[in-house]
């Protein structure tokens, strides 16, 4: 008995000192994280502190009032920047991704809700009002030249919003032209804070920064058009800006915010924008049919043609088959659950729109789509038309056999 109570204590204590050891070691452990997390804030306040003196030498732009960094973690910004944004907009996107469906931008399996939770997961930074946000498992505040250059996109935004007035923005063309405008300039700006920058890029700090960032965009898993058209403000804007630069400075740059893009077709060839050359307003269709409800009016631009067509065909092709683009006004119908979309192209050239109209039907072919008329196919459960008269274009699509598809079918002109 007294032996197997000696055995007890000498357990018991070994519990102890292990119980006893683990609580040091977890102390130490935060105490660690402590010390890691006030060293990480310091360093990017060091740096941003640097840059914030160095903008508006470089932008000629004056900041008119204070600017504060705020760190956040993904879990923080996924909540904030995405599922109450996306809750907040349901609606919209719920009819975003019936129309990204419709044209086959998307498979059917793909929620765009889900798709803009993970986009705004994958940020990692962000300005607001009088903020400038970084994301902390994406951020390196180590790495100098690339935190700066962070940090230089992200004032330039607080000096566009500070200086610039935003105009209205009515339709995705628009939206895109005018991001486009705004990241290029941000885009180019903080380019130029580097460009003096005396400290090298240290090569392993760098490939662990993107590995942490491209890892996780890439394993979203976001179908590659949507991809696309979340990065086209980045992929057009800088060298749209870099254009205007070239023209004039950062004048002839300001002067864009009081004459902004107004299409992506401006954005993706400078030269149309510098020589002014705008675009058609084009006139819906009249609606053929009763019953329906219009949800959402649109112009979709000519980089929105692009992805939709190098979706399922080469990017010569569909390059070429998009160019041509001088206008456009897609209308989307609802009924009970049923959809039907107009969708009224113009072209620069009557050779413009012939070519358009054969590449669309080779985006027919590529989606197997079975031919139930001239002009008229049926692929995944929706019935698409298209006529050509002229300079435009016209593309009905439905999930009925409707009257409105069926008088447009019907018609002499038809994909070349």
């Amino acid at each position: 008995m007294f032996k197997a109570g000696k055995r007890l204590a000498g357990a018991c204590i070994i519990l102890i000192c292990i119980v006893f050891g683990l609580l040091v070691a977890y102390r130490l452990s935060d105490l660690l994280r402590v010390r890691e997390d006030i060293e990480y804030r310091r360093t990017a306040e060091a740096v941003f502190s640097d840059v914030l003196r160095e903008m508006e030498k470089i932008r000629g732009l004056p900041f008119l009032g204070r600017v504060e960094l705020e760190i956040v973690e993904v879990s923080w910004v996924r909540e904030n920047w995405g599922w109450k944004q996306v809750e907040a907009a349901s609606k919209e996107i719920e009819i975003e991704e019936r129309i990204y469906k419709a044209l086959f931008l998307i498979p059917e399996n793909v929620s765009l809700q889900e798709v803009k939770v993970q986009q705004a997961g994958a940020i990692l930074a962000a300005s607001w009002e009088d903020k400038v946000y970084i994301v902390k498992e994406y951020f390196n505040p180590y790495d100098k030249p690339k935190a700066k250059e962070t940090f230089a996109h992200e004032l330039t935004h607080i000096l566009q919003g500070r200086n610039f007035k935003t105009p209205e923005r009515r339709n995705h063309d628009e939206k895109q032209a005018w991001s486009a405008l705004i990241e290029g300039d941000a885009g180019l700006t903080a380019k130029e804070c580097i460009k003096t920058e005396e400290d090298p890029i240290n090569p392993s700090a760098l490939i662990l920064a993107q590995k942490a960032s491209f890892s996780y965009i890439y394993a979203l898993k976001i179908p590659d058009s949507m991809m696309r058209i979340w990065l086209f403000p980045y992929q057009y804007g800088e060298n749209f800006v870099k254009a205007l630069y070239a023209k004039g400075g950062w004048e002839r740059v300001n002067q864009a915010y009081k004459e902004p893009p107004q299409t992506t077709e401006q954005i993706m060839h400078p030269e149309k924008y510098v020589e002014g050359e705008w675009y058609v307003e084009v006139e819906a269709p009249p609606l053929n049919a009763s019953g329906w409800t219009s949800a959402k009016t649109d112009r979709l631009g000519e980089h929105f043609i692009l992805v939709m067509l190098e979706t399922h065909l080469p990017t010569g092709e569909s390059a070429e088959a998009a160019e041509g683009w001088n206008g456009d006004n897609l209308i989307f119908y609802e009924k009970e659950n049923d959809y039907m979309f107009t969708w009224k192209i113009l072209w620069d050239t009557e050779e413009d729109a012939v070519q358009f109209s054969g590449t669309f039907a080779d985006m027919m072919r590529a989606l197997d789509a079975e031919e139930l008329a001239m002009g008229l196919w049926k692929v995944r459960g929706e019935y698409i038309s298209f006529k050509r008269d002229g300079l435009s274009t016209l593309i009905v699509g439905s999930t009925t056999m409707s009257h409105q598809i069926s008088m447009v079918a019907s018609t002499k002109e038809n994909p070349d």
